[in-house]
Parts: structure tokens; C-alpha cells; sequence
């Protein structure tokens, strides 16, 4: 004769089976305005979190050692003055 009673609380047998969906919609939007920007955060520095960082690195420091080099043609070699 137990088995067919449940128990309930109070509060969650009065409420409306539209509000019930309504609310859970609001907490999911909610929960989902917190989460965005952390999955775009991930998403846009996916190289890092892949292990692909040491790729873009090397990518970098090449492009450092070209300008480098590329500014160093333009700069002519200063030779000391002995005869002065």
C-alpha cells in the first residue's frame, strides 16, 4: 500500500507545467550567457589548448629573424677612426 503514494515536496505540485518550462528555459539561457564567452575564448585560442603553441611560436620567431635580417641590409658597418 506505500508503494503507491509519492512524495512530493509542497512547493513542486502547485506550479504550472508552462512555468516549470518557462523557468527551465530562463535558467538555460542563463547558464548558457555564462558559458559563451568561455567556449569563444577556447574556441578563438584553439592553438594553445591543442598543442599547436610551439608551431606558432617557431612561426614567430621566424618572422622576427627575417625582419631582423631584413633591417640589418639597410644599416651600413661603422669602422673606427685609427688616423685621428
Amino acid at each position: 500500500m506505500a508503494e503507491n503514494i509519492t512524495l512530493r515536496s509542497f512547493g513542486l505540485n502547485i506550479i504550472p507545467q508552462e512555468r516549470k518550462e518557462y523557468v527551465g528555459k530562463k535558467v538555460g539561457k542563463a547558464i548558457e550567457g555564462l558559458w559563451q564567452p568561455v567556449l569563444e575564448y577556447l574556441e578563438k585560442n584553439d592553438d594553445v589548448f591543442s598543442g599547436d603553441i610551439l608551431k606558432e611560436i617557431e612561426k614567430t620567431n621566424i618572422q622576427i629573424l627575417n625582419l631582423g635580417m631584413e633591417m640589418r641590409k639597410g644599416v651600413e658597418k661603422h669602422s673606427l677612426d685609427t688616423n685621428g
